[in-house]
């Protein structure tokens, strides 16, 4: 669920977007200073709520085990998954590891099976303690150093990949971008497709969940965004400012929305998030996300020298630029991307470590998971004597 739970951040852009164009649109028609300080006031409900939920979310249990604080970090854990997650036994990955794990955490003829909660558990610890092995301290500087290097540059690349499929240029022009290229109604087309882009989120969390893995949905959504891209561009190439040509940056717009939000936005953060480790993952997020919004700037600042009349007057052959990124950015996926979908973050880590080429990820077998189950094992039969002095008192 960790690429779902994440890719809710999306979800929620979108709705904030739809809410945002449907507030505009009912108070453009005002004159006085309420047609700008309604919508600038919608903009404070959403932080004001965040404040307060904040307060009762729990603390990162891998953050808190950083910092030794285990016993908060086994509470957050158990709050976090709920009581239910305590009483499901782990699965086993294979016939092997069963017969294995059988053998060494048997007690008498009951064999010892640790639940999800106590295996993830295990498996944290495990993961943190061996980050705290490698490596003491925690400072910037080391996101550019041995292993993480890779790491850090895979992060800023798939969060450079958002501005490289073309969709800040959309989303801070689209309606101007109609307007140039002669179609009416374009601020009504603008919501549209934001719409169409809300659609594209709840399909695509429905994928990364049960159809796709990361890298497959991100190969996907690339492509479709620059097979859109592109036929709008060749449109406005072959007949410009035509009801055709309109017609076509239309519904190719839109489903370029549609792509971009169910694919490469919906799975890039996930992906940013699982790349980097957990010591790390605050200094490289964050100056990933500054990287992304620098990009974005920098798209709406040339964007109105291409398409403005006065100026190169490309209007909807900007396209070809993103086409080209964007298949660029296929490129970028295919041969450096690895697929993480089912990996825990502490195996996510050992892979990483032993310098695993991309595409070798998902047959990689990793030791970690296997050794917290040893781990979470051996707890319960420290525990059980204790259980049972209590019984029999």
């Amino acid at each position: 669920m960790r690429g779902v739970m994440v890719a809710l951040f999306a979800y929620w852009v979108n709705i904030g977007s739809i809410l945002g164009a449907v507030v505009d649109n009912y108070t453009q028609s005002r004159m006085g200073p309420l047609s700008y300080r309604i919508p600038l006031s919608c903009l404070y409900v959403v932080p004001t709520l965040l404040f307060i939920a904040l307060f009762f979310v729990p603390e990162s249990p891998r953050w808190l085990l950083h910092r030794g604080k285990e016993e908060p970090a086994r509470r957050a854990l158990e709050k976090l998954r709920g009581s239910a997650f305590a009483n499901v036994p782990s699965a086993f990955s294979s016939d092997a590891q069963r017969s294995s794990t059988e053998e060494t955490a048997s007690v008498g003829s009951a064999s010892v099976v640790p639940s999800l909660l106590e295996l993830e558990w295990a498996e944290m610890v495990k993961g943190v303690e061996e980050e705290k092995r490698t490596q003491s301290n925690v400072a910037a500087v080391h996101m550019f150093k041995g292993v993480d290097l890779r790491r850090t540059l895979l992060c800023y690349g798939i969060i450079a990949c958002q501005t490289a499929s073309g969709v800040w240029f959309l989303i801070g022009y689209q309606t101007y971008f109609y307007t140039v290229c002669g179609i009416s109604r374009a601020f009504e087309f603008s919501i549209m497709n934001t719409c169409f882009g809300f659609l594209g989120v709840n399909v695509g969390m429905f994928a990364i969940r049960h159809l796709l893995g990361r890298r497959a949905i991100l190969m996907l959504g690339a492509m479709a965004c620059g097979l859109c891209q592109l036929a709008s561009a060749i449109a406005a190439t072959v007949s410009p400012n035509t009801l055709p040509t309109g017609q076509t940056l239309v519904a190719f717009t839109a489903l370029f929305m549609f792509f971009y939000n169910g694919c490469v936005g919906a799975a890039s953060y996930p992906v940013a998030t699982e790349l980097v480790s957990s010591r790390l993952r605050a200094w490289t997020v964050g100056t990933a996300t500054s990287l992304g919004y620098l990009l974005a700037w920098l798209t709406n600042f040339c964007t109105p020298y291409f398409i403005n009349p006065e100026h190169l007057d490309w209007g909807a052959q900007y396209g070809y630029i993103w086409a080209a990124s964007n298949f660029l950015c296929v490129l970028f996926f295919y041969f450096l991307m690895p697929e993480m979908k089912g990996r825990s973050l502490e195996e996510l880590d050992e892979i990483f470590a032993a310098e695993v080429p991309a595409r070798k990820f998902q047959s990689y077998q990793c030791l970690i998971r296997e050794a917290a189950r040893l781990d979470a094992v051996d707890a319960i039969h420290a525990k059980a004597p204790v259980d049972q002095r209590g019984e029999n008192d």
